[in-house]
């Protein structure tokens, strides 16, 4: 505050000086009056304030760089969360896949056993021709002597082993017991396959959960990192918007002050120039005057050489008049006497009209003084109002201030308590879910139940085509026109299927601080999907697996609607976590992240790992 309060001095100062000489200079100043002084700062002032000027700007460019490095930072923590977030999504895929095969194992098992079922009934029925026959013999009296031994074998094996039997049995008779030896395998084999698809159902049942609770440790971790990356990319703008103001403001200082030593220069030339002035006038005033004298003694020394001449005449008239009386002469001596007055009344003028100039000098001086004494006083009064005025309206600004921040603080301990309870509800919804979480491969699944959304979403019901979409009727134009369809749709995590957008899921990180789970919309692989759907390819909701469907595409070959992908490693596809659409001419149709929207975009090729073209 301290420092703030100096620099608004200093720039008042500066203004005011400013104002001063740009009066002067302009007209208005009385002519014959200099301002006062303005203020002058030293050399040393100067040098201070370009050097902090300079530490200023040297600090500013070192946290430049580090805001410039914590954003790379900020971009590759968001590519790997994005990365989390699509294995997040793999593991959805894959326990939905899972589900799947433990559904169709138990299938297979329910078929084996019925189909062991019926093999223990062939098992039975051939036991009973076998049985037929045996009596039949004995009967008939065959050579084969007493069938007892036969029906009393205690396995096929050992029926098998009298190779006695099989020359005397008929062909007929031998097919029997080749079907009851079949039977009894296949009824094994069944049974080894009914247990083999129990064991494998359990096996892909661990395996989604241990995948699901895996991703989703590792989205936690990715979501406290970036969190952590932005508080602390928050706090390194902080200090760079506080070097900049710093920095703006040493700037500012050093342009005041040259600004200040420029007016003071200016000044002293005016003084110079005025003071040059009032010489020359000064001069150019005693000059007249010396003419003006010159002249009064150049008419006394004329009328003195006249009264000479007057003088010579009257000697001469006196000689040529001797006889003239006393009258005469003291006519003459009266003459003389006037001239003398005359001529001393002349050299008076002379002394009081000096004395006049000298008086008039003195007194347009102290009229200066008093002027510039006026101007002097009007100016305090003119700056002592400017920084009162400046001073009301920093209060005013402090105390709007105050209540945006008390506001702000209201708002924040709202939104706090909206998020606390949500949180609560949600520990006890997974608490509830929780205590139902065992399953038995002989109990069927319930059919799932819709729970109402909290929030009605903003969803285009009919959605507006892009309005200038290609209409070419290539399969790329149907499946860029598709994605087209629903620009400005909401990015919502976890959203989007065959049929258009739908609600987001819960993350339990990023994605639900943006309320995704309470969004209609599409996430990235969702739009893709759904694209493709509408040209009869099915793709998973995993931009991963997305990645492995159809035939590479390499850059110079992308052909309209073709998937393009990013990864964080472009040398490794399990680190893929983004997917958009090619729409060419450079540009991409993407929903890029929580917070945003369906939109086009143009190709960026930083961490592009590779195109795939379904269906090829």
């Amino acid at each position: 505050m301290a420092s703030l309060a100096r620099l608004r001095a200093t720039v008042t100062s500066g203004f005011c000086a400013l104002l001063v000489a740009a009066l002067f200079v302009s007209g208005t100043t009385p002519a014959g009056a200099v301002p006062p002084p303005p203020v002058n700062p030293s050399d040393d002032d100067i040098s201070q304030s370009e050097s902090d000027a300079a530490s200023r700007a040297a600090e500013v460019g070192r946290l430049s760089g580090l805001v410039t490095q914590t954003e790379g930072e900020i971009d590759r923590l968001n590519n790997d969360m994005e990365l989390k977030a699509e294995l997040a999504m793999k593991a959805k895929v894959d326990l939905e896949v899972a589900v799947e095969d433990a559904a169709d194992a138990k299938k297979a098992a329910a078929t084996a056993a019925e189909v062991a079922a019926a093999s223990q009934q062939d098992i039975d029925l051939a036991q009973d021709k076998a049985k037929d026959f045996a009596a039949a013999s004995f009967q008939q009296g065959s050579r084969l002597g007493s069938l007892s031994a036969l029906l009393d074998s205690g396995t096929l094996n050992d029926l098998l082993e009298r190779q006695q039997l099989i020359g005397a049995i008929s062909e007929s008779q031998l097919d029997v017991i080749n079907e009851l030896q079949r039977a009894r395998v296949n009824k094994a084999n069944l049974d080894a396959a009914a247990r083999q698809a129990v064991i494998d159902a359990d096996a892909a049942q661990q395996a989604a959960d241990q995948a699901a609770k895996d991703a989703t440790d590792r989205q936690n971790e990715a979501n406290d990192a970036f969190a952590a990356g932005q508080a602390r990319l928050g706090d390194l703008r902080t200090q760079l918007d506080d070097q900049q103001i710093a920095y703006t403001a040493a700037v500012n200082t050093v342009a005041v002050l040259k600004s200040q030593r420029d007016q003071y220069n200016q000044w002293v030339e005016l003084k110079r120039a005025e003071e040059e002035r009032l010489r020359k006038e000064a001069e150019e005033r005693a000059r007249i005057a010396a003419e003006k004298i010159a002249a009064e003694k150049a008419a006394a020394q004329a009328a003195a050489e006249k009264a000479a001449a007057d003088r010579l005449a009257a000697a001469q008239a006196e000689e040529e008049r001797q006889r003239q009386a006393a009258v005469v002469a003291a006519e003459k001596l009266k003459k003389e006497n006037e001239r003398k007055a005359l001529l001393a009344a002349a050299e008076e003028k002379i002394r009081k009209a000096q004395q006049a100039a000298a008086d008039a000098e003195a007194a347009a001086q102290a009229a200066e003084a008093l002027q510039r004494a006026n101007e002097a006083k009007q100016a305090a009064e003119a700056k002592r109002l400017h920084e009162a005025q400046v001073a009301k309206e920093a209060r005013a600004a402090a105390r709007r201030a105050q209540l945006a921040l008390e506001e702000a603080q209201r708002e924040k301990d709202a939104f706090d308590a909206r998020t606390e309870a949500q949180r609560r509800a949600d520990e006890a919804k997974e608490a509830a879910e929780g205590n139902n979480s065992g399953w038995d491969p002989n109990v069927p699944d319930p059919d799932p139940v819709d729970t109402p959304d909290p929030v009605t979403p903003t969803v285009p019901v009919n959605p507006t085509p892009n309005p200038n979409p290609s209409t070419g009727s290539s399969r790329g134009d149907i499946i860029v026109n598709a994605g087209l369809r629903w620009l400005g749709t909401t990015y919502a995590w976890g959203g989007g299927d065959s049929n258009g957008p739908t609600y987001g899921i819960r993350d339990y990180g990023v994605a639900d601080s943006y309320g995704d789970y309470m969004k209609i919309g599409f996430d990235c692989s969702g739009l893709a999907l759904y694209a493709y759907a509408q040209v009869g390819i099915y793709l998973p909701h995993y931009s991963g697996y997305q990645y492995q469907q159809g035939q590479r595409i390499s850059q110079n070959d992308l052909q309209r609607g073709d998937l393009v992908f990013w990864a964080n490693n472009t040398s490794d596809p399990n680190t893929i976590h983004h997917v958009a659409i090619w729409m060419g001419d450079g540009n991409i149709l993407e929903a890029p992240q929580s917070g945003s929207t369906v939109k086009i975009s143009p190709m960026r090729w930083n961490g592009y790992i590779g195109a795939s073209r379904p269906g090829t």
